[in-house]
């Protein structure tokens, strides 16, 4: 297990009593050891963390140049907790639509770019899956990526032969589908007298998972919201035994310019 309430199979019934009385009799041992939750405890251990293969950006001199040059100067850091979005189930079936021939997986779920990742997963051509998104809204929160449960309740009428819906239940949607995970942003900033930027520096902690890399970007809006000759941002993941994290509206912008724009508040006023 690399983290709380991670699905390690399901149990498929005609009845969702029956469901409920049979997952009861699985009966799963554990081996316990030490979770790792702190973010801040595993700073030691972080790695660089990449956004579109770009995992940093320093313009200028920063250290001897704008900071030092500066007038004014702000060094505040700030934090952001976990920020938990919805999701709920999917429906699997098995049927023909449109006069064409049955699919081999039919697919309820909220984001049509999972038909390829279900494909990869059950070995079949991309052509034999139909997703149908009655729902999608802007699909910017947990929509974005393929959870568990979808390719479970797959493997499921795979099993059964017949179609299967898997519904999640509200406690079980704080592991399983993502969440925006937190961040450790520290920020420093060096003005002239007349208020005019010399220096940002913008440096972001933030936790992904054991099982891939995901990275709340929240040091790239940095990079372009102020003219400014010294900028240095980077961000650093850390690995927490909580489930793989997710966009959530503006990935990493709305993270990222709470703490670009915040500390202008402590800046003093002539």
């Amino acid at each position: 297990m690399y983290y709380n309430k991670q699905p390690i199979g399901i149990v498929v019934a005609d009845s969702l009593n029956a469901a409920w009385h049979a997952a009861s009799l699985v009966h799963v041992r554990y081996q316990k050891t030490a979770a790792r939750l702190s973010l801040k405890a595993g700073f030691k251990d972080s790695y660089p963390g990449h956004h579109n293969e770009d995992p940093g950006m320093q313009v200028g001199a920063m250290s001897n140049g704008g900071l030092a040059q500066a007038e004014i100067k702000v060094d505040q850091i700030l934090h952001h907790p976990h920020t938990t979005p919805q999701s709920d189930g999917t429906s699997c079936g098995h049927r023909a639509l449109g006069g064409r021939p049955p699919y081999a997986l039919c697919i309820d779920a909220k984001y049509y770019g999972h038909k390829q990742a279900l494909a990869n997963i059950f070995g079949i051509a991309d052509s034999n899956v139909h997703v149908v998104c009655l729902y999608v809204g802007g699909a910017l929160a947990a929509k974005g990526q393929l959870w568990s449960h979808v390719p479970l309740g797959g493997n499921g009428r795979k099993k059964v032969n017949r179609p299967v819906k898997l519904v999640l239940e509200r406690p079980q949607m704080f592991g399983s589908v993502g969440a925006r995970p937190q961040t450790y942003q520290r920020i420093t900033l060096g003005a002239a007298g007349n208020g005019k930027l010399t220096a940002i520096r913008h440096e972001v902690y933030t936790n992904t998972s054991f099982l891939e890399d995901y990275l709340e970007s929240s040091a790239v809006p940095t990079r372009k919201m102020y003219a400014c000759p010294n900028v240095s941002t980077k961000h650093r993941l850390v690995q927490l035994n909580l489930g793989t994290p997710t966009y959530t509206r503006a990935p990493g912008v709305a993270t990222g310019t709470y703490a670009l724009e915040s500390p202008w508040t402590s800046l003093p006023t002539n």
